[in-house]
């Protein structure tokens, strides 16, 4: 018997040296990723099992295959790294879990039954299953690609934060404690949300929604449904809501008395015919411009501070003796480009050709002087637009050109129309063309080139030099043009002083004709930069030279033998 137990021992002996124990002490973890171990290893603990809080955002970390020996876990955060896995099955204490920012396509969090809140956003997930997180309070999934969501077990539910995803429905039948409840950028038509009398905040701007079912929320203040597909809404039983955005709907009237703690509405690009503010004494921005408005009452001592109401039949018939907008301001740009923030100045550069990336800034500052001379300094509810090469909803896959928002302008030079690419669907190649509108008058126009990093441009120095040439012509017009002796002289004009001077009184219409023709030539097919500028270049061309010519009943295939003749 010797032998046989002698042998067994053996093998158990060597069974035992194969398996790796758990590392007792946190300098006994061999970790793959050094900006990992960083992080861990500036915690004021040294075994692994005092390790109750892992935060290691923005470290650019890849790789965190080591996370399961840290068991007793509670609050896991990753923000803004480069994570494309997570194994979470050996941390049952799990309660909060923020891995957004990262690049993730999967995630379990079916060993986590203690998880109360998750925060996935800006990741590429497409599912999440949470059938084993009964005690989930908070989630949120900005900018995912969810596909579909089950809530309908999670009864602890207080807040929800779901945008850019492919949900078409969402059951909300058991969220009763739901205080916070934000989705936006999805394809939802109906919504029920009568039963969630606990909503402080609603917002559900972007989507398709034809209905949406309110009653009684005595705790709601805020409610943003902007850009939808509505008809009417009912807001009785939401007598403490402070803010409704209710733009971009196709609202035929709606009903404000209930809500005497107003004091921001915007309902502007809808169908409403009536408008009653008397009962909102809190009122004091109210932006309802784009509506077929015939009747407007509002309290003979209300003082709304921002009123915008153009563009309707009521505003056009007060205009000359009402306070809603006599004064027209004048813009003017000052400087423009790229920024990486909002809070960043404009990186300087050398032409309005722009290579974005995500996150980034376009646009430019401006200032707004006037003629008034009420003693104060003036402020004007305009819209921002923004006309682009097509861009694809990551909603709903449809595409669009034009984009546009409100906004508020002031009498001083910091004024700012910004466009942040927050999806690279956002990031295409072409010409954007940014205007500031007011009282359906174009106040300022300002152009840049985006160019991606995809895009076969610029590949040897003779394109680039091509590219550059061509942008000019788009932003300094004329000027660019009549420096072209051959040019000049092909429309029989003497000098290139003389060219600006007889082609500036086209300049503007033939750009706007030209960035049109473009946009309408790309509306359905990709070009890239070089080709795109090259067709705008052709047009506006064109448009300049036949303006000069019907002037003196010219003709335009001469113009065009003259310019191609060698």
């Amino acid at each position: 018997m010797k032998p046989l137990i002698s042998l067994l021992t053996l093998l158990l002996t060597l069974s035992g040296c194969n398996s790796t124990p758990k590392p007792v002490l946190i300098n006994e973890i061999k970790f793959k990723d050094s900006a990992f171990e960083r992080c861990i290893k500036k915690l004021d603990v040294e075994e692994v099992d005092q390790v109750t809080h892992i935060i290691c955002n923005y470290g650019d970390i890849q790789d965190v295959s080591e996370l399961g020996y840290f068991t007793q876990a509670q609050d896991v955060q990753f923000v803004e790294n480069n994570i494309e896995r997570i194994d979470l099955s050996s941390l049952p204490q799990l309660k909060r879990l923020t891995v957004s920012g990262n690049s993730l396509t999967t995630i379990d969090v079916s060993s986590n039954p203690q998880l109360e809140f998750i925060n996935i956003s800006r990741n590429a997930l497409t599912e999440l299953d949470l059938s084993n997180n009964p005690k989930l309070a908070g989630l949120y999934a900005y900018q995912t690609q969810l596909e579909e969501l089950e809530l309908g077990h999670l009864t602890e539910l207080k807040r929800l934060g779901v945008s850019q995803s492919q949900l078409t429905d969402l059951d909300l039948s058991q969220s009763y404690k739901l205080e916070e409840l934000i989705v936006t950028g999805a394809n939802l038509k109906e919504l029920d949300v009568s039963h969630l009398t606990r909503l402080r905040h609603l917002e559900l701007p972007n989507n398709q929604l034809k209905q949406i079912i309110l009653k009684t929320h005595p705790q709601l203040v805020m409610l943003n449904v902007r850009n939808n597909q509505l008809q009417d809404i009912n807001l009785s039983g939401v007598s403490r809501v402070n803010r409704v955005m209710a733009s971009f709907n196709q609202l035929s009237a709606i009903n404000l008395s209930a809500l005497p703690l107003l004091h921001d509405a915007e309902l502007n690009n809808n169908n409403i015919s009536q408008l009653d503010v008397q009962y909102n004494k809190q009122l004091t921005r109210l932006l309802a411009f784009n509506n077929p408005l015939v009747s407007f009452t509002r309290d003979d001592n209300q003082e709304i501070k921002y009123l915008s109401i153009e563009g309707t039949p009521v505003a056009k018939a007060h205009f000359e003796d009402d306070a809603l907008g006599a004064v027209i301001p004048t813009v003017t740009v000052l400087k423009g480009g790229k920024k990486p923030s909002i809070k960043d100045n404009f990186r300087p550069l050398y032409s309005q050709i722009i290579a974005p990336e995500l996150g980034d800034f376009i646009g430019f500052q401006y200032k707004v002087t006037t003629n008034s001379n009420h003693g104060r300094s003036e402020t004007f509810p305009i819209t921002v637009r923004v006309t682009h090469p097509p861009i694809k909803s990551a909603g709903n896959q449809k595409t669009f050109t034009v984009s546009s928002w409100p906004d508020t302008m002031f009498e001083h030079d910091r004024n700012q129309a910004l466009w942040q690419f927050s999806s690279p669907e956002e990031l295409v190649a072409g010409v954007w063309t940014f205007e500031i509108i007011y009282q359906q008058r174009v106040l300022a126009e300002h152009n840049f080139v985006v160019q991606t990093d995809d895009e076969s441009v610029f590949v040897d120095a003779a394109q680039r030099e091509e590219s550059f040439t061509l942008f000019d012509s788009v932003i300094d017009g004329t000027n660019m043009l009549c420096h072209d002796e051959r040019f000049y002289q092909c429309l029989n004009i003497e000098s290139a002083q003389a060219c600006h001077k007889t082609l500036v009184p086209f300049e503007s219409d033939c750009k706007a004709k030209a960035l049109k023709q473009t946009h309408q030539v790309f509306q359905y097919r990709v070009g890239n930069t070089l080709e795109q500028l090259k067709r705008y270049d052709t047009f506006y061309l064109a448009c300049l030279a036949e303006g000069k010519l019907e002037q003196v009943d010219g003709d335009m295939e001469q113009f065009a033998d003259c310019l191609l003749a060698d």
